[in-house]
């Protein structure tokens, strides 16, 4: 009770406030607020942090046995060795080189991304787990409706617990009897040597599209062709039917064609595009223009700003000026789109693109990978 009330009287005295600590590396007391950020070389958590928001860990080691809750998470560091526990409501993110010790991982949704994963405590998810390691290990327990496990090598000898799916990615073949299974949920391991990017079908229809049709002129008959085959091997490994999802490319792409087609006639590209090209500009000028200006009035600046040398004032000066150039870039681009759209071209390529998706369809597929349910 009382830990409670000290913990909402923090909360009131900085609700909108951004606790940060960097040079704090121990704590045994309550670190709160509404954004809590925490950055140091070895951070050792006895006691509590507490954010009503975000809580933003950056260190390179993780140690303790205290408590860190939040609505989310985002904890990065080389060694996780934290045997407390890790509390929120909606998402908690961990990248690390090394996932190691025991403790508590739960949230809505727990995203681990780590080189060795050697846990031994519980991660529990309310929604989905994902853990992407090259060396999966440890003697712990997972729990969550959904659990995704994407490894080189699959040494776990803890027990999982779903009541959906557990699908396992695997470079190299494993005992399925290594690990426990608990939970009515179905358990899938995909060996593929393939690296695994995790879609849903509209993600996946929206990304294939755009490396079709966006830059279009640049295929080739042989990139297409690579592109195609990668595709549906994405597909297959996020348990999408590959035939079924050609058939909805091809409506995507046939209508990008048919916008083409209709302004075979047409001269300038659209309005929107020529706006996105003087938007560009103007941002780089003013990029520019602010550049100049630090160089011309340095020493005004650095005496108004009371810096130790003027040279700070030039190197500012000079960085923004560079990055200035890129708004600069997009600028010409965009412009040199509206005057020249080529849209004949584009709809002959994307007629290329239709063909070869055709020619996919009419083309049994190797299987890449060995997809095995477990019983």
């Amino acid at each position: 009770m009382k830990k409670n009330s000290l913990f909402l009287m923090v909360l009131i005295i900085g609700l909108f406030s951004y606790t940060s600590v960097s040079a704090m590396s121990y704590n045994i007391g309550l670190q709160g607020g509404y954004n809590v950020e925490i950055s140091a070389i070895a951070y050792r958590n006895d006691g509590m942090v507490k954010a009503a928001n975000v809580v933003n860990i950056d260190v390179r080691t993780l140690t303790g046995r205290g408590s860190i809750s939040a609505y989310s998470a985002d904890i990065q560091c080389n060694t996780y060795k934290f045997n407390g526990s890790v509390s929120c409501t909606d998402g908690c993110v961990i990248h690390a080189k090394a996932l190691e010790e025991g403790g508590t991982i739960e949230s809505k949704k727990v995203t681990i991304v780590c080189d060795a994963y050697r846990f031994n405590g519980t991660v529990s998810c309310f929604e989905e787990c994902v853990i992407n390691a090259k060396t999966f290990e440890g003697s712990g327990n997972i729990k969550g409706k959904k659990v995704t496990i994407i490894c080189d090598e699959f040494k776990f000898q803890g027990t999982i617990s779903c009541t959906e799916e557990c699908t396992i990615y695997v470079k190299n073949q494993f005992d399925h009897t290594m690990f426990k299974r608990n939970g009515a949920g179905k358990y899938i391991v995909i060996v593929t040597k393939n690296n695994v990017e995790l879609f849903s079908q509209e993600s996946l229809l929206s990304t294939v599209v755009s490396e079709l049709t966006n830059n279009c002129l640049n295929l080739t008959q042989e990139g297409i062709v690579n592109t195609l085959r990668k595709t549906r091997t994405r597909a297959v490994l996020n348990r999408i039917d590959d035939l079924n999802f050609l058939e909805e490319l091809k409506k995507k792409v046939e209508a990008q064609a048919q916008y083409y087609r209709e302004r075979l006639d047409e001269k300038r590209g659209t309005s929107a595009t020529l706006h996105t090209g003087v938007a560009f500009g103007g941002v780089s000028s003013l990029g520019l223009c602010s550049a100049v200006s630090a160089l011309l009035y340095n020493q005004s600046i650095t005496t108004k700003l009371k810096l130790n040398s003027p040279g700070s004032v030039k190197i500012y000066a000079g960085v923004g000026g560079v990055v200035s150039l890129i708004p600069l870039f997009l600028s010409y681009m965009a412009i040199s789109e509206w005057l020249n759209p080529r849209y004949k071209e584009k709809y002959e390529k994307l007629l290329l693109v239709i063909t070869k998706i055709d020619q996919s369809l009419k083309t049994k597929r190797i299987p890449e990978e060995e997809i095995i349910t477990l019983q």
